[in-house]
């Protein structure tokens, strides 16, 4: 319940940071594939890709507990919205990661997307594909119950991990970037970054729980 609110406030300060206007902004600026609109959309999508998406498709594949109080297999269902979720939060963020791209247009020499922020940001997106092509791997090429199954299962796991981590670090750095100090008060900030400490802390504990 702590991750699931912190994931809320954390997209709500996101997204409420993007929606902001700064005074004077020229109205032109204002068109969709403007710069600065680029920019906004850019927070707003990975925001919401990793804080929301990305964290409830880990979530989703949390044990349930039966009626006899031991952890039940995961279920068909339970696979098919972690699928889901984590095909969204891809999607979500390439989508956010090209605005970033259509924003540096006028940065020069693309200052923001080759800044420790974007380079981890990218590695991230590119991590990202890579879990979702070995889950696919796994879904459809590998037999249930096989020793390799359960080797690439496990390292699909950590890889998981390892991508949520990096996604957090670049969500984490990009809200202390020029263009959300201009808008945002670093007390607000600090508080979005204790939010993706308590839902990453949440993730990986998930993570241990279940393979250590």
């Amino acid at each position: 319940m702590l991750a699931n609110c912190a994931s809320a406030a954390l997209v709500a300060i996101v997204t409420g940071v993007s929606a902001r206007r700064i005074d004077g902004m020229a109205a032109a600026d204002q068109l969709f594939l403007s710069a600065s609109s680029a920019t906004r959309w850019h927070a707003t999508l990975c925001g919401a890709a990793v804080a929301g998406l990305l964290s409830f498709g880990v979530r989703a594949l949390r044990p349930r507990e039966g009626r006899t109080g031991q952890a039940e297999t995961m279920a068909h269902s339970q696979l098919v919205r972690h699928a889901l979720l984590n095909g969204a939060a891809a999607a979500q963020t390439l989508a956010g990661v090209g605005l970033a791209w259509l924003a540096a247009r006028s940065e020069p020499p693309h200052r923001h997307v080759t800044s420790w922020h974007g380079c981890i940001g990218m590695a991230a997106s590119l991590a990202l594909l890579w879990q979702l092509a070995v889950g696919l791997f796994l879904r459809y090429c590998l037999p249930e119950a096989s020793k390799r199954r359960l080797a690439v299962e496990f390292l699909h796991a950590m890889g998981g991990g390892a991508t949520f981590g990096l996604a957090s670090v670049a969500l984490g750095s990009g809200l202390f970037t020029d263009w959300f100090l201009r808008r945002c008060p670093p007390s607000l900030l600090l508080a979005g970054l204790i939010c993706l400490y308590l839902i990453g802390l949440r993730v990986f504990a998930q993570i241990w729980e279940h393979y250590f």
